[in-house]
């Protein structure tokens, strides 16, 4: 309960004052990877106020986990004239009970669902009462007799290293690593992590920002080598609505109500629309190189009655065919089947 509170006054401090105008929340294109670590940005849009990012949901690598290591922390900004960050983590290793309690937390809609970088099967039920986090701090629970003693070690790392590879309940997050971030400290780096991020979010496309962040840390670190990191972006706008090649008519079906009832042809069609995304690598080195491009598609399915008064072969009509944006009340898939 003193978790839950916490983030509620995190919440209402951050944002609160904002809340007159429209405020909308969601995980952002843009994803970081740190070694086994993915960190989705989840940026709040206030009104016409460029995007601002409020936290980051980090899964690992699930392939990288034993035992009862912590597979989902959850870095949250605290308010503006406090700084730093607050962290949260679950004890269990199902990441979607972390997506369906953030949703929850800030009314994220389920058509970002397959946004989130979870290798999990996402529950054919969303959990009605996901699990509530607890506050998470250096590699474990605030709450585990370890923490206070990890915090003062100059051992931390190679003793969090050691309780992840036992399958304790402790997570081994890159740039929480003294011997990694020297003269910086994990807070930095999210808030310059951050400054590229909402740089991305503020053209909603690749404004540069994983050079705006890599240069940031330079200044903040002070040193002459690089978090190693994979950074993917949007690289352009979403390009219009097309149909795609499996649209199908499905059987008959009747319009109208007697006595004005016609006969006709039910039509299945998806319509689809794409975003070009690049994927930047990061090494030691400080040297930026992009890796690959590819597409992200956003897609929506309908059913639809067409007439067909004279039988016979069917024939789609244009409503069916024409490609538009969804109708109010259908969010749009991130998945296309």
């Amino acid at each position: 309960m003193r978790t839950f509170f916490v983030l509620l006054v995190l919440f209402v401090a951050t944002f609160g004052s904002q809340s007159r105008a429209e405020t909308v929340y969601r995980p952002s294109d843009v994803r970081i990877t740190l070694g086994s670590w993915t960190l989705t940005p989840i940026v709040v849009s206030v009104g016409d106020l460029s995007p601002r990012v409020h936290s980051f949901l980090a899964f690992v690598d699930k392939n990288q986990v034993s035992g009862q290591n912590l597979t989902s922390v959850w870095f949250v900004r605290r308010d503006p004239g406090v700084g730093g960050w607050q962290a949260f983590a679950w004890e269990g290793t199902d990441q979607w009970q972390a997506i369906s309690y953030i949703n929850s937390v800030l009314s994220i809609a389920p058509a970002y669902d397959a946004v989130w970088r979870t290798s999990d099967p996402k529950p054919d039920v969303m959990p009605s009462s996901p699990e509530v986090p607890k506050e998470y701090d250096n590699g474990v629970l605030v709450i585990d007799p370890l923490s206070a003693y990890l915090s003062a070690s100059s051992s931390r790392d190679a003793l969090v290293e050691v309780l992840v590879s036992l399958g304790y309940k402790a997570a081994d997050i890159p740039f929480e690593k003294f011997q990694l971030t020297d003269q910086c400290e994990g807070d930095e780096i999210i808030d310059d992590l951050t400054q590229g991020v909402e740089a991305d979010e503020a053209i909603q496309g690749d404004a540069g920002g994983v050079f705006i962040a890599s240069n940031r840390l330079a200044v903040t670190c002070g040193t002459v080598w690089c978090l190693p990191w994979t950074w993917v972006v949007p690289s352009g706008p979403w390009g219009g609505w097309v149909n795609t090649p499996d649209s199908t008519l499905t059987g008959d079906c009747t319009l109208g109500t007697p006595p004005n009832q016609a006969t006709g042809c039910r039509y299945r069609v998806t319509h689809t629309r794409y975003r070009p995304m690049t994927v930047y690598h990061q090494t030691p080195l400080c040297v930026i190189t992009i890796v690959r491009t590819f597409n992200i598609s956003e897609c929506y399915t309908i059913i639809t009655c067409c007439p067909n008064p004279g039988g016979g072969p069917c024939t789609p009509c244009l409503w069916a065919t024409t490609p538009a944006p969804p109708p109010p009340g259908l969010s749009p898939s991130w998945i296309c089947f």
